[in-house]
């Protein structure tokens, strides 16, 4: 039995303009030739191939003259073949059009603008996030928080095996010398990135979840999976820390130094120059291909100082400043100063780490693992990995530190109410997962209790490390959990250096101080799966942990397709570490952008902490 549907083209809406102009219609292309296989009740099985395509138009009207001027998207396929139906997300990014007057010129400081890397191998976080937040360079997708929509990839099918990219082939490199984006270009970003021996805290993702990355064609790759993952999309989205393209000529030719010094993305704006640890200077490109900028030229310049950022908001050396929650109360009294938070996701929080907790004995692969068999026990904090008793011990005490925490205080004194309380590593009490069971009541006379049950009636001394330069908010927070710890009897000796300092003892698992850092709030699902993967022998950075019960967890919800079950892992996941007590989470928090009266508009979508992302849509007066 056959049904053949006819060819429908050119279903488009018209519209009269009295005195010229553009107008964006809708072209429903459907071309349909199939085979009805089988019915069964409300079942059709189709034979035959199926596309269904959404093309929108941009038409200019002169006169009485309407001329077809670009087709600029596909905004959706539906592939079926045989018994796959499969929905292809390809929706591109509207045609850039030139704003009026891209001119004019910002100020940004920040706490620190970093060396002067481009290349994603040698990338180290924070400043793998710094250069697709800036607009310099950019990946395959586009993301608002939620969906997926075409960045440099022009489409995509993802399948169970893998994902196939069709690249755009007129993406040009800030250098012209380079040409446009490859498949090549594409496929070597994603190898050097994933590389051994990569800085770039991407790389992990990269390596656990892919398996080879195959040229097809000029303007098609193919990436396997190495397993299912629900991270899958990570790489390739324009957040967090992902793969950023660049170019394989460039590094052929130049080799790694001269590349790694080079900044030639294809994003909206081009690196003019770049002293480390002073100045980034920006500036606009024209005719970008896929979205313009409408201020000039940006300069990203290094103030450690935030009261001086906030000094120069004042007098309008920088009109856009990084502050830290502390400070709101002064900006607000900057005349014309106002905040700008993204809509999604740039969630950041304070959580201390309590390393040395190192009890895997064996490493992903089945080879044995030395530190799981003698993890730093000289920490309070840490049990003897065979000794039960002594194992409850050291929860004892990660209890205690955690109970003399006052969060609300924090959250009120230090945040201006702007936060969130966290009792569990992943989830604070805002995300929908919590549950009121696993709140840690602050309680100091049951926090001396507990110390005096561990063995430790007399508290003990301990170092607490805390990162400078990244996040004043943070720093503020750390040397408020001094006195609430000497509270309970501990002598607390802090030390303050840069994150880059200690960021090697993480590396080797040698961090034996507890220390203030971020990580507190998964945020989406496929979230939990890489913080989990915090905890595990699989990761290249860590923060002290080794837990052979995170890598489970990772493995089980890691392939789940659902919500619901990925909602029961989860649930399973937030009990044990509430159960465990790994570390003491104290608070996230949103900090916003603080501007001054000059910026007329800066719609974010993503919220980012360290670094202004967005900029092209940043409109002045």
């Amino acid at each position: 039995m056959k049904l053949v549907i006819g060819l429908l083209i050119g279903a488009t809406m018209t519209a009269v303009i009295a005195c010229g102009g553009t107008e964006t219609v809708t072209v429903v292309e459907t071309v349909v030739v199939t085979e009805i296989k089988e019915v069964k009740g409300d079942t059709v099985t189709v034979k035959g191939d199926t596309i269904i395509k959404e093309v929108e138009v941009v038409k200019e009207v002169k006169g009485d003259t309407v001329e077809v001027i670009k087709e600029v998207e596909v905004l959706k396929e539906i592939r079926v073949k045989g018994d796959t139906i499969t929905v292809v997300a390809t929706a591109s990014p509207s045609v850039a059009t030139a704003p009026e007057g891209t001119s004019g010129k910002i100020v940004a400081a920040v706490a620190d603008v970093g060396p002067r890397v481009y290349e994603m191998y040698q990338l180290v976080y924070p400043y793998s996030q710094r250069n697709h937040n800036l607009g310099i360079y950019e990946t395959l997708m586009n993301f608002d928080g939620v969906d997926l929509s075409a960045g440099i990839a022009e489409s995509w099918v993802l399948d169970t095996d893998g994902i196939t990219f069709k690249i755009h082939t007129d993406v040009p490199y800030h250098d012209s010398r380079w040409g446009n984006v490859t498949a090549e270009d594409v496929k070597f970003s994603y190898e050097r990135t994933g590389a051994d021996g990569t800085k770039h805290t991407g790389g992990q993702i990269i390596t656990d979840v892919y398996d080879a990355f195959t040229v097809v064609s000029s303007d098609t790759i193919r990436m396997d999976f190495k397993k299912n993952d629900v991270r899958w999309a990570n790489p390739h989205r324009l957040n967090g820390n992902p793969v950023l393209i660049q170019s394989k000529k460039l590094f052929d030719e130049k080799g790694e130094d001269v590349a790694g010094l080079t900044a030639n993305g294809t994003g909206p704006y081009r690196v003019i120059d770049h002293v480390t640890d002073d100045i980034i200077v920006l500036e606009a490109v024209e005719d970008h291909w896929q979205r313009n900028a409408h201020v000039k030229n940006i300069d990203i310049i290094e103030v450690p100082e935030e009261a001086t950022r906030v000094a120069m908001l004042r007098t309008g050396e920088s009109q856009i400043i990084q502050i830290g929650l502390p400070s709101i109360p002064e900006v607000e009294t900057v005349d014309g100063a106002r905040f700008i938070v993204g809509d999604a996701l740039g969630n950041t929080g304070a959580n201390i780490y309590l390393p040395g907790q190192l009890y895997s004995k064996e490493m992903d692969d089945g080879t044995p693992n030395d530190r799981g068999s003698s993890p730093i026990v000289s920490s309070p904090w840490v049990g003897e990995p065979d000794d039960a008793a002594d194992l409850a011990s050291a929860r004892k005490v990660r209890l205690a530190m955690s109970m003399a925490v006052d969060r609300e205080s924090v959250i009120e004194v230090l945040l201006g109410g702007r936060g969130c309380a966290s009792y569990l590593f992943t989830t604070d009490s805002c995300n929908p997962f919590f549950q009121e069971k696993w709140k840690i009541p602050y309680d100091v006379a049951g926090a001396k209790e507990l110390l005096a049950d561990a063995g430790y009636p007399d508290g003990f001394d301990f170092s607490l490390f805390i990162p400078t330069g990244m996040s004043s908010t943070r720093e503020e927070i750390g040397m408020a959990m001094v006195p609430m710890w000497e509270a309970i009897g501990l002598n607390v000796t802090v030390e303050k250096v840069a994150y880059s300092a200690r960021r090697p003892t993480m590396l080797d698992r040698s961090i034996s101080d507890a220390w203030i850092f971020g990580h507190t709030d998964a945020q989406t699902r496929d979230g939990y799966v890489g913080m989990m993967d915090y905890f595990t022998t699989r990761r290249v950075w860590n923060p002290g942990y080794e837990y052979d019960q995170a890598r489970v967890f990772e493995d089980r919800l890691a392939p789940l397709v659902t919500e619901a079950e990925q909602d029961v892992v989860i649930g399973e996941w937030l009990q044990w570490v509430s159960d465990t007590t790994p570390d003491i989470p104290v608070a996230t928090f949103k900090v916003p952008w603080a501007v001054g009266s000059e910026i007329k508009s800066w719609p974010l979508t993503i919220h980012a902490n360290t670094w202004p992302s967005e900029l092209w849509n940043i409109e002045l007066k």
